[in-house]
């Protein structure tokens, strides 16, 4: 008797653990993410501009895989590109005396950073191109990061030639 009772408890038990398989649920959503780099380019690397022109150097944010291939997304629309001017006409004191001094840069990635006019004649240097984002926190530096423009008296057909890309900096002259 005692092994009948023995047997039914053992029953009973393991009825009761009997677990039915579960049937896998169909998955509620799937897709692809892609994680692309992404590079500042800034051109050209060198100019020649005329004394009291404007000018400006074109920023892209690029595929580094691909640099022709611009990379456009809504969120990268509060990234900002930042430089510094220096040069013979920048912080000229009120009596007319030379001093350099540096003037910062700003536009919003993927636009002209503009240079406005400069009176002094000799070489300019636009440095430390970078991203940043809305809050003005680093992101990264431009491809290249350092940029030279001659400012010319006048500008005369010779005057362009020897300055085209330089691959780590751009010139002008006035």
């Amino acid at each position: 008797m005692r092994t009948v009772w023995w047997l039914t408890a053992l029953g009973a038990l393991l009825t009761a653990s009997y677990v039915e398989p579960t049937i896998a649920q169909a998955p509620v959503a799937s897709g692809e993410l892609r994680i692309v780099g992404v590079e500042l380019a800034v051109s050209p690397a060198s100019q020649s501009v005329p004394k009291n022109q404007a000018t400006g150097l074109t920023t892209a944010l690029v595929d580094p895989g691909n640099p022709t291939a611009s990379v456009a997304d809504p969120t990268l629309v509060n990234l900002v590109v930042k430089g510094e001017l220096s040069g013979p006409g920048i912080g000229q004191t009120g009596d007319g005396s030379s001093a350099t001094g540096v003037m910062t840069l700003s536009a919003p990635a993927g636009q002209l950073l503009p240079i406005p006019p400069l009176l002094s004649v000799g070489n300019y240097v636009v440095d430390n191109l970078r991203l940043e984002d809305g809050n003005n926190n680093f992101l990264m530096p431009a491809e290249p990061a350092m940029e030279t423009l001659d400012r010319l008296a006048r500008v005369t057909p010779r005057s362009w030639i020897g300055h085209g890309w330089s691959g780590t900096r751009a010139s002008f002259a006035i």
